[in-house]
């Protein structure tokens, strides 16, 4: 069936239509009474995580689209319009890609919704206080992630005075509801009180790197913060995770491919996990197989992320980009090798991770007191120290620099750009810093959606 859904769609209307609910096993739950029982909120948990991973999400179109639509990227495939307006930094209302990341975005986050108005009401004795608390800040979380991916995609993330931010989307929506934009700040300032409130919720004994801990709730805190330039609490989030995190550490320099090869690695703060029953799309997306030719490899790495690394010899980083065995169909651009395993095609898809978290210390602290931590990556990554930086604009290129050497096609590299207003500058005067709401979702809202400046 084809799945079309708006935000603004009843959630019975979504749950019968999404394939993770279907269950048809001995522990199933019924549809209609999924949020009525702790087995069924247990089975709406997995669900909620689910969909994180659906195709249009997190298992690959999100970060991958966002990688793409960068210096880092250039498309493959046939000749089909939408991955050609990536290529070219020119997407439209109508791309189905971007229609399909709101739309895996905005389900996420309905089921998290639902998951928060409905545990405090089901009466059920093997519902402990303890399961209630780990219910609300994992959908918490997730809430959370939902709208920063959101305002990252669709809003003025960049500027806090800005009346265009997101559609908030805190409780389960009617069909007839028709949503309207908050301000940057509102939307900032929802998902802030959404991680504040899951951090003084969530227990330590959740441990799971494929689920909400309280490291990737500080995690995520940390890169919200440092979006919105509140650079003090972006350091002392990050510090604290890189100084008290017990399960967590750089890789030695000649053991970095293993961040990429081991599941849940000690770099690994928060990832979604594949396995060979339920396959992650990274690989066909972006590697395919050794001799694959330029059409059937979709997301290539842009010939100018070849020449980045060409001035980086020592950088272990440089191992993870393919230029050099491609087939010439594909050349002059390469592909990325962190989504290796064309057989088994269980790549975890990669949302937070350790390295991030000193970049933002190094850039939260400035070139004062920023560059040790900068330092320290740097050398775990086969780099020399840098003894010192001549000025804030040059800390600021080397701060781009080195995400983009850790970074890459993780989805960060376009985001990057557009909150240190540099789009115009490395990708082209004509390209925007944010994505247009999709069409369809302007008339689903009869209007109240105003679309972003220039589209």
């Amino acid at each position: 069936m084809k799945k079309i859904f708006y935000i603004t769609i009843l959630l019975s209307s979504f749950l019968s239509s999404c394939n993770f609910l279907d269950l048809d096993s001995p522990d199933g739950v019924e549809k209609d009474k999924l949020f009525e029982t702790a087995d069924g909120l247990y089975n709406a948990r997995i669900g909620m995580y689910g969909a994180l991973a659906s195709a249009n999400y997190y298992g690959g179109t999100f970060p991958l689209v966002a990688s793409c639509y960068s210096d880092d990227g250039a498309n493959g495939g046939y000749s089909v319009p939408s991955y050609d307006e990536l290529g070219a930094k020119t997407v439209t209302s109508t791309n189905i890609l971007l229609d399909n990341i709101w739309i895996g975005l905005y389900n996420a986050n309905a089921i998290a919704n639902q998951i928060l108005v409905s545990v405090d009401k089901v009466q059920d004795a093997t519902l402990t206080t303890e399961a209630r608390a780990a219910f609300k800040s994992e959908a918490l979380f997730v809430r959370a992630l939902c709208h920063f991916d959101a305002l990252r995609c669709w809003g003025e993330h960049w500027d806090m005075s800005s009346t265009y931010g997101i559609p908030v989307i805190s409780v389960p929506q009617a069909f007839d509801t028709k949503v309207t934009r908050a301000t940057v700040k509102e939307s900032y300032d929802f998902i802030i009180k959404d991680l504040a409130e899951a951090e003084s919720t969530i227990s330590v004994d959740l441990t799971s790197k494929n689920y909400a801990t309280k490291t990737a709730v500080q995690a995520l805190t940390a890169r919200v913060m440092l979006y919105g330039k509140d650079n003090v609490n972006a350091a002392k989030y990050a510090n604290d995770i890189i100084k008290n995190a017990r399960d967590l550490s750089l890789v030695a320099t000649a053991d970095y491919g293993k961040v990429f090869t081991t599941k849940t690695s000690p770099e690994s703060i928060f990832e979604i996990g594949f396995n060979t029953q339920n396959r992650s799309g990274f690989n066909q997306s972006t590697y395919v197989r050794d001799d694959a030719n330029r059409p059937e490899v979709i997301y290539l790495a842009a010939e100018d992320l070849g020449k980045f690394f060409d001035s980086r010899k020592s950088d272990v980083r440089s191992q993870l980009v393919n230029f050099t065995s491609n087939h010439n169909s594909i050349s002059p651009d390469g592909r990325t090798e962190k989504y290796r395993g064309e057989q088994t095609r269980d790549n975890p898809a990669y949302v937070l991770r350790l390295a991030e978290m000193y970049l933002i210390v190094a850039e939260a602290e400035g070139r004062a007191n920023g560059l040790a931590m900068l330092n320290a990556l740097r050398e775990k990554r086969g780099l020399p120290k840098i003894a010192s930086v001549p000025s804030d604009a040059a800390y600021q290129t080397l701060i781009l620099e080195e995400r983009r050497a850790e970074l890459n096609w993780e989805g960060h590299r376009y985001f990057d750009l557009a909150r240190l207003g540099k789009v115009a500058d490395v990708l082209g005067k004509d390209v925007k810093s944010n994505f247009p709401i999709p069409s369809r979702e302007i008339t689903a809202s009869g209007g109240t959606l105003v679309q972003n400046v220039g589209f």
